[in-house]
């Protein structure tokens, strides 16, 4: 199963590409910082996120949830700025990683592991 090519994130809408396609547009635009072996990348600035299709798919759900939550922490702590969040560390992205990947399985779970509350947090009575 693809993940859906519109994710809703704040009010921003961000386009998932998932197809070597996509994948192979995000690695030529941002071939300084990332490479064709990588996950996925995010560009909360541009509203996109790229999820390497040659991973498999518990891979891609697990790198499409890493993706959203850099997007998450844009929206939250403001693009592209928010990044000064994190200055003392070895690296202002290095320390947004580190976050990232610390929540990144936990919430992965509790979606999955809770249809019942997401059916919950997602109705809109």
């Amino acid at each position: 199963m693809k993940p859906p090519r519109k994710v809703k994130v704040g009010p921003i809408s961000f386009t998932v590409a998932s197809t070597r396609v996509g994948w192979k547009a995000a690695v030529d635009r941002e071939g300084s910082v990332i490479d064709s072996e990588d996950y996925g990348v995010a560009f909360p600035w541009l509203g996109e996120i790229a999820v390497n299709p040659a991973h498999p798919p518990t891979v891609q759900r697990l790198t499409t949830v890493h993706e959203l939550l850099h997007a998450l922490l844009a929206l939250v702590c403001g693009s592209p700025d928010f990044r000064s969040y994190f200055k003392g560390s070895t690296g202002q992205i290095a320390a947004e990683e580190r976050l990232v990947r610390l929540l990144e399985a936990p919430l992965l779970s509790l979606i999955r592991d809770n249809p019942r509350l997401m059916e919950y947090l997602t109705s809109k009575d």
